[in-house]
């Protein structure tokens, strides 16, 4: 969350909310592309991120 979200517990409560409400992974997906990776610069290639994604794509498995 520090990583990702700058610290900012709401921010990551609102990010996850959203993930959640989505119908499958390729929303998910979406909205952390054109979103959250813009929001909070976030290095697509770096260990955060990539840990990120992973959770998500498990959540819609």
């Amino acid at each position: 969350m520090n990583d990702l979200f700058e610290g900012e517990n709401s921010k990551y409560k609102d990010a996850i909310d959203l993930i959640n409400s989505a119908n499958n992974f390729t929303e998910a997906e979406n909205y952390i592309n054109g979103t959250l990776k813009d929001q909070f610069n976030w290095d697509m290639n770096g260990v955060s991120a990539q840990k990120f994604i992973n959770l998500v794509k498990r959540r819609f498995l």
